[in-house]
């Protein structure tokens, strides 16, 4: 119906310039017009607000959020659909023909600019899949490209619907193209789309070289996980550095004069960021030295487990339950930290083990002995030992050391053998004792001497 508005005022205009028809004839059906777009573009405007609600609805119950650009629009919308019958009321009916006509002309060419980038992403869904989101994020730059370009032509021809001319909008972009000076430094829309394509050819060519180190030279030199993964990320960080540099040297910029500026900047970021900047040299380090490397089990900062992955801020280990801790590098480099499997994965397993005072210590110990040797998991050599840890409070307290050949079940044969170690003790009589305390009562008034006071 709004589509037909605007034909209808096309005929209008089309009445008022080549047929002459009679003003009072023209401004009898602009008033017909302002009246029915006003009604329509209210109406416009409840709908898409409903929609705005139901949208906020449905992201407070998938806890989500999103920008907002229905809410704005809709209250512009109605501001002109009341704002033209009251410039109509006031006299003015060719104005009020231009704001309702250029405010229709404005929501149609939004709506087909939004209409192509929807239609463009719903043909990429089909065409390429789940690439998209997948291993080809070069894909995902599509989108922004398409709907960066969209915005630039959607501007452009609202600014020529309210009336800005050619001229106007060719200068605007003759500006944009010699650029802004700030200073002794210019910066121009060509220089920021020359610096914007160099950096993202250098960042697909650093992502492209990763992959053919990654798949294909790497595994040929049998090297372990952690150092293929300090290879890669050097050449990251390294390819990210490079098309940088380029990527400024390809626009020109000057930057000597921001030296200045950029030393005292610099300051003020240390002490702020020292802790970052702590945390990403000590990543460096990590991955240089490579004391610790994914896949070792390590204990740091009282936590155990995996590491899964070493960054350049921080370090993933994931515990025995399956938790992802992320520990600082900085931690790793200038704590404490206890690597189960830097020399391999052979693990060592250490049983507590108390036994009554009046027990039969040599079948105890036999018994210690024979279970772990009888485990499938427990490692011949180094040969099983028990040792005498010290006389407790309320028993005996023995330790039976054994090897396992990957550290990574010895959570598991920790458990099995304890359980073992309880039955067998059960049907040998051994009594695994607990905290015991002798009391002796005494009575004073049966101590106390006849007479004495």
């Amino acid at each position: 119906m709004i589509g037909l508005v605007l034909a209808a005022e096309l005929l209008v205009e089309y009445f008022e310039a080549k047929l002459a028809a009679d003003s009072a004839v023209i401004s009898i059906l602009s008033v017909g017009l302002i009246a029915s777009g006003s009604y329509l573009l209210w109406k416009l405007a409840g709908e898409l607000q409903k929609s705005a609600r139901a949208r906020r609805e449905d992201e407070a119950t998938s806890k989500t959020s999103q920008l907002d650009f229905l809410t704005p629009i809709t209250r512009l919308m109605q501001i002109a659909a009341l704002l033209a019958p009251l410039v109509a009321l006031a006299g003015y009916i060719q104005l009020s023909r231009e704001i309702l006509i250029s405010t229709l002309s404005s929501i149609a060419i939004t709506s087909t600019a939004l209409f192509i980038f929807r239609a463009a992403g719903l043909a990429s869904t089909v065409l390429f899949g789940q690439a998209i989101a997948g291993q080809h994020r070069a894909l995902q730059f599509v989108p922004i490209l398409l709907g960066f370009f969209l915005t630039l032509a959607v501007m452009v021809l609202v600014a020529m619907v309210w009336g800005v001319s050619s001229d106007d909008i060719g200068d605007a972009i003759l500006t944009l193209r010699k650029g802004v000076s700030f200073g002794d430094v210019r910066i121009s829309f060509g220089d920021a789309l020359t610096f914007g394509f160099v950096f993202l050819l250098g960042y697909a060519i650093t992502r492209w070289v990763q992959r053919i180190v990654h798949v294909t030279i790497l595994p040929r030199l049998e090297v372990d996980i952690g150092a293929e993964t300090a290879i890669v990320t050097g050449i990251g960080y390294l390819g990210l550095v490079l098309s940088a540099m380029i990527a400024i040297s390809a626009v020109g910029l000057d930057l000597s004069s921001l030296a200045f500026v950029a030393g005292a900047l610099s300051v003020g970021i240390g002490f702020g960021l020292q802790s970052v900047v702590a945390n990403f040299i000590s990543g460096i380090i990590l991955l240089i030295e490579r004391p610790i490397r994914e896949g070792d089990w390590i204990e740091v900062a009282g936590h155990s487990g995996h590491v899964k992955k070493i960054s350049v801020r921080s370090t993933h280990i994931e515990t025995v339950d399956k938790h992802e801790v992320i520990v600082p590098n900085s931690e790793l480099i200038t704590g404490s930290v206890t690597n189960l499997t830097y020399g391999g994965n052979l693990g060592r397993i250490n049983l507590p083990v108390g036994v009554a005072y009046d027990s039969d210590t040599n079948r105890a110990r036999t018994i210690l002995i024979d279970v772990a040797t009888e485990h499938g998991k427990v490692l011949d050599t180094p040969v099983p030992a028990v040792l005498m840890d010290g006389l407790g409070d309320s028993a005996l307290n023995f330790r039976l050391v054994c090897f396992v050949a990957d550290v990574n079940v010895g959570v598991a044969v920790r458990s099995e053998l304890f359980l073992e170690i309880v039955r067998r003790f059960r049907e040998a009589g051994i009594e695994i004792p607990f905290p015991r305390r002798d009391l002796t009562i005494r009575n004073s008034e049966a101590q106390t001497p006849a007479g004495s006071v």
